[in-house]
């Protein structure tokens, strides 16, 4: 179905907290986009004002971070009162997908796919930004060529500047919250 005018609903690639992601064809650039809609409270008829702030920063904290192996977010708009963010599409799985159909990784691919992961965190944090939901569904492993596999960070819903992170409460995924995320820190 179309979104607006400029987009083409393929499918959905997952539903979350906050929103929805499809898979979308932008029919003005000509690709595949992921693009995420913000969930829209029905008593309400609109987002929360929680949920619009965390949606405009990730856009604004993920754009700071500039590398490859971190989903860049090309767009933010909002078409019949409905929040989204655009960004390339992945064609891949996320990792969470990838270890319960592979299971046990072999420790050179398992090492590949760490190296990346923490070299985009890398850059994320040389940028000040504290991504604080990192887990294997937040990855997305994807072709890069001569069959090489390319791990790529996403959803930086609740990031945070380093500021904000050392004073804010606690958000994240509990099973991967670092022992100082837990208590606020």
């Amino acid at each position: 179905q179309s979104f607006g005018p400029r987009y083409h609903i393929i499918k959905v690639l997952g539903v979350g907290g906050m929103g929805a992601v499809y898979q979308a064809w932008d029919a003005e650039l000509s690709v595949a986009v992921a693009l995420k809609v913000i969930r829209i409270d029905r008593q309400q008829g609109s987002a929360s004002p929680e949920a619009e702030k965390r949606f405009k920063n990730e856009l604004l904290l993920a754009r700071q971070v500039t590398h490859k192996n971190v989903v860049r977010i090309h767009d933010l708009g909002e078409i019949d009162g409905i929040k989204y963010i655009t960004m390339p599409y992945v064609q891949g799985d996320d990792l969470k997908t990838v270890l319960h159909r592979d299971g046990k990784l072999p420790i050179a691919r398992a090492l590949r796919l760490a190296r990346q992961i923490a070299a985009g965190l890398e850059a994320a944090h040389e940028a000040g930004v504290v991504h604080r939901d990192l887990k294997p569904p937040n990855i997305m492993i994807g072709a890069a060529g001569d069959d090489a596999e390319h791990a790529l960070i996403m959803d930086f819903g609740i990031s945070a500047s380093t500021q904000e992170a050392a004073t804010g409460g606690v958000l994240g995924t509990l099973e991967y919250m670092a022992p100082e995320q837990g208590t606020g820190g």
